[in-house]
Parts: C-alpha cells; structure tokens; sequence
C-alpha cells in the first residue's frame, strides 16, 4: 500500500508501506504552463533517471492522483 504524507502545501512525500520512503515526492508547481503541474521527482537524481524517465513514465501530471497512479506502477 503506498500513501503520500504532506509536508508542505503541494508537496508530499510517496510512502510505500513496505519499503518506507524511497525518496519519492510529488510536487504542485504553479510555475508551469498548462494543466500538467503535478510533478513526479525524487531526492536521488539518478533514481528518478532510472526508474521513471528512461523506462518511459511521463513525470508531469494534471492532477495528484494521476501522479500517484503512475508511482503505484513504478512501486
């Protein structure tokens, strides 16, 4: 089971209930132009890299749940 724990407006940290934080975040960012603002990052580049990016997950989402979805694939 995975839950996100906020921990700022727009920001949250992806817990996986099994494997605790593995440094999953997602994160609103009103800077962006569009309906994608929801973005998918993590602390470690080189996770993010080659877990979500190069196996083709898109990292910008309309919405948080959407977002999530695409984590609980990757998780």
């Amino acid at each position: 089971m995975i839950y996100t724990k906020k921990i700022e407006a727009g920001y949250y940290k992806v817990i996986d209930t099994t494997f605790g934080d593995q440094g999953w975040r997602l994160e609103k960012d009103n800077s962006l132009e569009g309906t994608l603002i929801w973005a998918i990052n993590n602390t470690d580049n080189v996770k993010l890299n080659e877990e979500l990016i190069s196996e083709g997950y898109d990292q910008l989402w309309q919405t948080k749940s959407e977002a999530l979805d695409c984590l609980k694939d990757i998780l």
